[in-house]
């Protein structure tokens, strides 16, 4: 399934995974928020409520991966890569399809995510 990610007013498309958990996620689209810079690495929101925690977990990840962190519920989009794992359990939901540089600033940012159906 294909989304639209607008980041600061600059537009990509994300490929999302086949599990509930992102099948979750889709049901909150379309979506617009104010997402935190954190650690220079990635930008965050907590979610409005919990998503599905059947998908597959994992704690490694790469710069474009859309991850779910269940005890938050944090929804994050990743834009840089560390040396280490993040040290406890995400659900990867999905790969943004290209790093606008809008997502590379170390500041806040207004995102939208939308259906494309």
């Amino acid at each position: 399934m294909k989304i639209q990610v607008t980041i600061a007013g600059t537009s990509t498309t994300a490929t999302l995974q086949d599990h509930p958990t992102a099948q979750d996620f889709l049901t909150l689209l379309p979506l617009t928020v104010s997402m935190k810079d954190m650690f220079a690495r990635e930008k965050v929101l907590n979610l409005s409520r919990e998503l599905s925690a059947e998908g597959p977990k994992t704690q490694e990840y790469q710069a474009g991966d859309i991850i779910y962190w269940p005890p938050g519920p944090n929804l994050a989009l990743l834009y840089r890569k560390g040396d280490e794992p993040l040290g406890t359990d995400i659900i990867p939901l999905g790969v943004l399809d290209s790093l606008p540089d809008t997502l590379l600033a170390p500041e806040d940012v207004q995102v939208t995510f939308e259906r494309l159906d």
